[in-house]
């Protein structure tokens, strides 16, 4: 099988390099600024790879390749790479494992060694240049692969029914996607403010102060410091939780997915608390009595955490860079100060208090 896969790359262009582990093998060509990767990793029975590897491999191929400066072995001379795409090949006797990675990462396929089937879940790319019809013609003997779908490479029916029968519980299902704390959430939000405003005006502050909103009065003369927590799920009025919900999901995947569940649950809610502790003694230091909630202290500790994780990375992780992470953080804090209603203390707290959990929380992985 592998000296198929082999020849059907070298076929189309690519070079080959061997890295570390042993079980992994990598083929590239550059074109216009890009390399494309596919990187081969054989899983024999005594090769254990977990998803947290897999990520760490795909990473460490993707630095590999990245050089804006032009200076790849085998490329061009002065021919910066700007963009990796970068495509991972799982061989497997026993699919098992194989499949749940399939899952759970990006850009991955299946080759099933025993069988010859290439194996493409819907929530990875259909194609690759080409290489889907090339790859499966050379690894099945010239047949073309069956239990997908000719538009748009969908499982079949059968293909589903198959997979339906592996008895996967509704948490392991669950805990396949890769960023399901977040995903949970952005759930929870949803749900809270959807109970709230069946009760009640979510805009009305009296309202929100009622059901877990912070007030300073509250806090610091009633002892209620529970309500630092619960204002991170109270939103006031539905285009506050859409805003706040759009942004979360977007960045909080990503944060998750480079630094894990747990780290990932200690930054957001450890975020969140300084953020609305900060916004409480500025409050107080003022004398003025507001009443605050939001997920928006939390997520702008997202901010911080991905500033800190790309900083580590060189400047550079997955699509993000310095300079969109930075102009991002920008434009929230300056919207933030020239609006009116809006906790711009909270912010600045969860961002600094986010940046500095992760310094703390995340080690980049050579």
């Amino acid at each position: 099988m592998i000296q198929k896969i082999d020849a059907c790359l070298k076929e189309r262009g690519y070079s080959f390099i061997k890295v570390s582990p042993e079980e992994v093998g990598v083929y590239y060509r550059f074109t216009e600024g890009r390399a494309q990767v596919v990187a081969g990793i054989f899983m024999h029975p005594g090769f254990v790879l977990e998803t947290e590897k897999l990520q760490a491999i795909q990473k460490k191929l993707q630095e590999l390749f990245l050089h804006p400066e032009g200076r790849i072995p085998g490329c061009e001379q002065n021919m910066a790479i700007y963009q990796v795409e970068l495509l991972t090949l799982l061989v497997a006797d026993d699919i098992g494992q194989a499949r749940m990675l399939g899952g759970s990462c990006r850009n991955v396929w299946l080759i099933n060694e025993q069988t010859g089937q290439l194996m493409i879940f819907e929530n990875q790319p259909g194609d690759f240049y080409g290489l889907r019809d090339a790859l499966q013609e050379q690894i099945s003997g010239g047949g073309r692969q069956r239990g997908y779908a000719s538009q748009g490479y969908a499982q079949t029916d059968n293909y589903r029914r198959t997979e339906e029968k592996r008895g996967l519980t509704l948490w392991q299902r669950i805990k396949q996607y890769p960023s399901w704390c977040n995903a949970g959430i952005v759930l929870i939000n949803i749900i809270v403010f959807l109970s709230l405003s069946a009760l009640g005006d979510t805009e009305s502050a009296a309202f929100m102060e009622q059901h877990g909103a912070v007030f300073l009065p509250d806090v610091f003369g009633q002892g209620e410091w529970w309500r630092l927590f619960t204002a991170m799920f109270l939103h006031f009025g539905l285009a506050h939780l859409a805003n706040n919900m759009i942004v979360l999901f977007w960045t909080g995947d990503r944060l998750e997915r480079l630094i894990g569940k747990w780290r990932y649950l200690i930054i957001y809610f450890g975020a969140g608390l300084c953020g609305n502790l900060l916004s409480l003694l500025v409050t107080q230091g003022k004398g003025t009595l507001t009443v605050s909630a939001g997920a928006s202290g939390a997520i702008f500790g997202v901010f911080g955490a991905l500033l800190w994780v790309i900083i580590a990375n060189r400047g550079r992780v997955e699509e993000l860079n310095i300079r969109g992470i930075v102009i991002m953080i920008a434009l929230s804090l300056y919207y933030g100060f020239t609006s009116t209603g809006v906790d711009n203390w909270c912010h600045v707290g969860g961002l600094i208090s986010g940046f500095f959990l992760s310094l703390l929380l995340y080690r980049r992985k050579d």
